[in-house]
């Protein structure tokens, strides 16, 4: 496997929005562990603080619904009322089967995450 820093000059830009710490490593270190570059958020606050520092928007959120501080509804509101980013493909995490989903969310993602799924979905949008 090639040094992070050598992949991270072309690879996929992913930004993971999860309150839950254990939930936010896990699949953060599964995702960097396929090569793609990935920055991570506690709240949607953190994630509009990533997301204008990038360069270039993301390949892809991946955003948990319930959290503190900007939960991933208002955080799905603030990505479609920014053009640079509102083409975005977003992935939601739920554990709720029953939520009423945001407009412009691309996929949904059940939880816990089946490590299959989440990277099937990825590879879907990031290639």
């Amino acid at each position: 496997m090639q040094p992070v820093a050598q992949r991270s000059l072309a690879a996929p830009v992913i930004v993971v929005v999860e309150d839950d710490h254990d939930a936010r490593v896990v699949i953060r270190s599964v995702l960097e562990e396929e090569g793609y570059v990935v920055h991570s958020a506690a709240n949607g606050r953190v994630a509009v603080e990533i997301l204008s520092s990038l360069e270039n928007p993301p390949k892809l959120l991946l955003v948990d619904l319930n959290m503190p501080v900007m939960d991933g509804w208002e955080l799905v509101g603030y990505l479609q009322n920014h053009p640079e980013l509102s083409t975005v493909p977003v992935g939601i995490q739920s554990a709720d089967r029953d939520t009423t989903l945001p407009d412009g969310v691309a996929f949904v993602l059940q939880k816990p995450i089946d490590v299959d799924a989440l990277l099937a979905v990825v590879r879907h949008h990031c290639g």
